[in-house]
């Protein structure tokens, strides 16, 4: 599916999020990219291809935030969910979400400054992932961060430098964690996002069985069925 068709299945999941009589939607933003062309620029000055999708995802949109809690959940309160404004999940607001998307600008994601990622390239031991012995140096200097909930919990971009393998890993307890994530790619986590309504209890479903046999899980489409789609009245297990 083009990336117009997931951007419009988007905006029908902040309207469905907006006419739910039990969901609170803080904000929905899905902001335009107005310089289309600064994104080949930009590209060219990465030391890796990018996958198409990926090129064409930030041709269209530069950002987009959602964050929407459930009436019923212990911790909702209605004064203190009428908040407007851009959200920054790393300083946080003190505020519980069920379910957040925070897809970072283009130069954030590839340009930006990620000191945990900088200091965990420092550390000189060794790990295994995707079935190879690599060095903390090798592994965390090709770490993007594209989706970030907030300080500790985030999916991020892995540019495998020996295969150009384009990656998509996911932390939900520290960024020391990305290389036990299930590994995926931008169509499937986009689909992911989709079927799971950005639900942060939806997404560790989905991602919560660390990867033990090294592999890329492709979930397509055709994947999502009823037994596994995360509806707004379910509640899926937590951690």
């Amino acid at each position: 599916m083009d990336i117009e068709n997931y951007i419009l299945e988007m905006m029908e999941l902040g309207e469905k999020l907006q006419n739910h009589p039990n969901i609170h939607l803080v904000n929905f933003n899905i902001v335009e990219q107005n310089a289309p062309e600064s994104i080949d620029e930009l590209s060219q000055k990465l030391p890796f291809s990018l996958p198409p999708i990926v090129i064409e995802f930030y041709k269209t949109v530069h950002s987009i935030q959602i964050r929407w809690i459930r009436k019923d959940n212990p911790d909702y309160e209605p004064d203190m969910y009428d908040t407007e404004g851009w959200f920054n999940p790393i300083e946080g607001d003190g505020l519980i979400y069920d379910g957040i998307i925070n897809m970072l600008p283009f130069e954030d994601v590839f340009f930006g400054e990620w000191n945990v990622l900088k200091n965990l390239a420092e550390v000189e031991e060794s790990i295994n992932f995707n079935n190879k012995q690599i060095t903390y140096k090798e592994f965390y200097s090709h770490i993007y961060p594209f989706d970030i909930w907030n300080d500790i919990q985030s999916s991020a971009f892995y540019v495998d430098k020996n295969t150009a393998d384009f990656l998509v890993l996911t932390t939900f307890f520290h960024s020391e964690d990305y290389h036990q994530s299930i590994i995926t790619d931008f169509e499937s986590y986009l689909e992911m996002i989709l079927h799971t309504n950005g639900m942060h209890d939806g997404k560790y479903k989905y991602y919560k069985n660390y990867n033990s046999e090294y592999k890329v899980i492709k979930t397509p489409r055709s994947f999502w069925t009823k037994n596994n789609v995360i509806d707004l009245d379910s509640l899926p297990e937590t951690f």
